[in-house]
């Protein structure tokens, strides 16, 4: 709380704040810590393919990316995504139809890995998933998966 009263919009009380929020199953407001993390940090924004034909998708993260991907989702369906890499840190975010954050992730995974499993989605329409890095890497190949149950 100090270091967030000293400098609000320092990237690392996002990181910590989002975190502490997945980590006590509050997900909108990992979402939004998350996606106020990407909004500092961006310097280039990708629209990516959508996962329509794909449920894998290989990205390039640099420093200052952030990655939009939409996928088509039920109400009440059940997801799984996850952004796994070897050379960096990724961190994800999913925004409803309305571009509302309701879910974002940074190392539940395999080590430094984005993971946001069984995720149930609130209603019909087209959401966004954002990827992007967090604190340990921000350079490397990410592969991005979308699972449904």
């Amino acid at each position: 709380e100090q270091a967030q009263t000293l400098d609000p919009e320092h990237v690392n009380n996002f990181i910590v704040f989002g975190a502490l929020a997945a980590l006590s199953g509050d997900m909108a407001e990992a979402g939004t810590q998350f996606q106020h993390l990407m909004d500092e940090w961006q310097v280039e924004r990708v629209v990516n393919t959508d996962f329509a034909d794909e449920h894998e998708v290989v990205v390039e993260m640099q420093t200052g990316r952030v990655i939009s991907m939409t996928f088509d989702g039920s109400e009440g369906q059940v997801i799984t995504l996850q952004a796994a890499s070897s050379e960096c840190d990724p961190i994800i975010v999913v925004l409803d139809p309305e571009g509302n954050p309701i879910a974002g992730d940074d190392d539940s995974g395999t080590s430094l890995d984005a993971l946001i499993s069984g995720f149930t989605l609130p209603s019909d329409g087209t959401y966004t998933l954002l990827v992007s890095h967090a604190g340990a890497g921000s350079e490397g190949m990410v592969i991005v998966t979308l699972e449904t149950h």
